[in-house]
């Protein structure tokens, strides 16, 4: 049978019964022939994972993951105080190491097919999203001197270039305007909700905050002007500081030599 509403959403389902009474079974059908010519613009087609069904039956290693993620998920949730960057690094992979690297080494179809392993993989890439800070203390480094160095415009774009593998470095983070002289900041990701200590890693925020405050500068003068939407077959201009920077023919050869290739 066909489910659908006015503005073409639809369900496709095959209900199995025996006795033409009790539903044992419900499926989605996947190519359902209408008796009569319906327009239906949105399947709303569902689906189950496999810690969903009703006999589904844990195996020790997902028993493990289980104990592990709701551990991690009571450990960062009550944590109140600010912590220190390597103090949570070394607690984390000290007590949930296990769960750090059974989950990193699913594919993405193993993640998708339970929700438990969704979830602990969400966590896990939300809690370990902060170590980054001590991934990049060297390049943060040489990169601030060069920053710093830079006194033209096309100077600048280059650095960005170079460095824009960590752009965004400063997204989910939020700061009050003084977190340079008391080195406190927050991080924020749904269910994950931090207050940082970032003694001795304070360049790298500065780092990730010049590179992120860059490419929002160049973005905004760079930007497609009525005259290139006119020009674009679709209307539509596809956004990236490469592509703007190609409609304002400026700095060609660096986008050439620097730029990310795809664009």
């Amino acid at each position: 049978m066909t489910f659908l509403s006015n503005s073409g959403y639809y369900l496709d389902l095959f209900i199995e019964s025996k006795d033409g009474e009790t539903a044992d079974d419900i499926y989605v059908c996947n190519k359902l022939t209408n008796f009569t010519e319906l327009e239906k613009s949105m399947d709303l087609g569902f689906s189950f994972r496999k810690d969903e069904y009703y006999n589904f039956k844990p195996t020790s290693k997902y028993l493990i993951i289980k104990k592990e993620y709701n551990a991690l998920l009571s450990e960062i949730t009550t944590i109140n105080t600010p912590v220190k960057v390597d103090e949570l690094k070394n607690l984390y992979y000290n007590n949930f190491n296990y769960l750090s690297e059974t989950i990193n080494d699913f594919s993405p179809f193993e993640c998708f097919n339970y929700n438990l392993y969704n979830d602990a993989y969400s966590l896990a890439s939300k809690v370990e999203r902060v170590f980054e800070i001590t991934q990049v203390q060297e390049q943060a480094i040489e990169s601030l001197v060069d920053y710093h160095n830079c006194s033209t415009e096309r100077e600048r774009l280059i650095w960005f270039f170079k460095n824009q593998e960590n752009l965004y470095g400063s997204i989910y983070f939020e700061f009050s305007d003084n977190w340079k002289t008391d080195s406190i900041i927050f991080y924020e990701q749904e269910e994950v909700e931090l207050k940082l200590d970032i003694t001795g890693y304070e360049y790298v925020i500065d780092y990730f905050l010049i590179l992120d405050n860059l490419y929002d500068e160049l973005i905004e003068k760079y930007k497609p002007i009525p005259v290139h939407f006119e020009g674009s077959k679709n209307g539509s201009i596809e956004c990236s500081l490469e592509n703007y920077l190609r409609l304002h023919n400026k700095y060609i050869d660096v986008v050439k030599k620097y730029g990310r290739k795809e664009y």
